[in-house]
């Protein structure tokens, strides 16, 4: 429950045994076969299976375990309401909603969402291309290439990568499908995931030839998209330059604080809940932050639960960093000068981190420091930090002097 686990219940293993082959048998892609000591993928659908209201479809990974064990994981994939998803509903600041409209204005260049499996990469692709499309008014032709498709986008033609069951086969056959994606006439394009060289090529030739790109890929920061890039293989004056990678999105998902049960920090310090350590890396914090922020400005950490929540939380929402590049920063960045470009980027281009991004929703009251440590960063500012703080604030009418 908003990415922490919960245990429900125990069952006999030969039970357990007959549920894992049973929901292998009801999916519709799959390998021809169950094989209990194989570690295998497949999907449920609504098309072949009658699935609860709002649920798309069940992604399963089977695995096998020591001492003939077994272990599922399912991924719930919903259908939604047929609304458009709000960049801002998912916690994008309005300040961070208008960077991500000029990236996407962008006629060409590529935009990558970067983060951990898990951190909601596809649902940010799927709130940022529907807006485009409507920006267009649905007169574009969007293509995306998905292993396999995630949401359904409105307006969008969604190609899925089929008859893949190996790694290589699964990378050969999403090439593929991203040269038949440029050979359809894309006005748009989206790229589920970019995983390696051939990928990372194919996504670079489809801006050079004039068209915008969406992406996802693993890499820990929006800073650390083009060291994957460089390491993947990608040439550093292609990598480098801004005019081909345009948007850099870096995120990660932070469970949300009970509004009813909170605990001020003060009383969770005075109960020894809190470690020393980790009071000293906050009060660090606040020492950068602008005095004016922190007036009659209390900091809280989940509370034991409540009725109108699980256990002291309610929901996630994103934490998150944009960078849009200029000519300046791709140059210190290829130069290896990485912590110059990160001062530049704050202070020259008006730049926030996710962990500024996540200490500013620590002073709003709804995130919990602790939960900063575990899902963003240690609580370790930088000089820049400051500089960035006093702009970002000044952006949010509660903190506006």
């Amino acid at each position: 429950v908003d990415g922490v686990m919960q245990h429900i219940n125990e069952m006999q293993p030969q039970y357990a045994f007959e549920l894992l082959s049973s929901a292998f048998v009801m999916a519709d892609a799959s390998d021809t076969a169950y094989q209990k000591r194989a570690y295998q993928g497949a999907r449920i659908s609504s098309l072949t299976s009658e699935l609860p209201a709002g649920v798309q479809s069940l992604r399963l990974q089977f695995n096998p375990l020591a001492n003939d064990g077994r272990y599922l994981i399912m991924r719930i994939l919903y259908s939604g309401d047929g609304k458009m998803i709000d960049l801002s509903d998912l916690g994008y600041s309005d300040e961070q909603v208008r960077q991500i409209a000029i990236m996407s204005a962008r006629p060409v260049g590529i935009n990558i969402v970067s983060g951990p499996t898990g951190s909601g990469k596809s649902t940010t692709l799927k709130a940022v291309l529907e807006q485009v499309i409507r920006k267009r008014n649905g007169e574009v032709n969007t293509i995306t290439i998905e292993d396999p498709p995630e949401y359904v986008i409105a307006d969008a033609q969604q190609m899925p990568v089929t008859n893949a069951k190996t790694q290589d086969q699964r990378s050969e056959a999403f090439t593929q499908a991203i040269s038949a994606g440029l050979r359809s006439d894309p006005d748009i394009m989206m790229i589920g995931e970019i995983r390696d060289l051939a990928s990372a090529a194919l996504a670079v030739e489809g801006a050079l030839s004039g068209h915008p790109i969406y992406a996802s890929l693993h890499a820990n920061t929006a800073m650390d998209i083009l060291t994957r890039l460089r390491d993947m293989g990608i040439e550093d004056f292609k990598v480098f330059d801004p005019t081909v990678f345009s948007g850099l999105v870096g995120q990660r998902l932070v469970r949300q604080l009970c509004p009813c049960c909170k605990v001020p920090l003060e009383t969770a310090v005075e109960l020894g809940d809190i470690d020393p350590l980790v009071q000293e890396r906050i009060q660090a914090m606040v020492g950068i932050t602008p005095e004016h922020a922190m007036e009659d400005r209390t900091i809280y950490t989940a509370g034991l639960g409540c009725e109108e929540c699980t256990g002291g939380y309610n929901g996630r929402a994103v934490v998150s960093e944009i960078i849009l590049p200029d000519d300046h920063f791709m140059e210190l960045m290829q130069s290896n000068r990485k912590s110059e470009a990160r001062t530049y980027w704050f202070e020259k281009m008006n730049g926030l981190d996710m962990l500024g991004s996540a200490w500013i929703r620590v002073l709003q009251g709804k995130v919990s420091p602790l939960d900063v440590e575990n899902s963003v960063s240690l609580l370790q500012p930088m000089p820049a930090h400051k500089h960035a703080l006093e702009y970002w604030l000044k952006t949010l009418p509660e903190f506006a002097q």
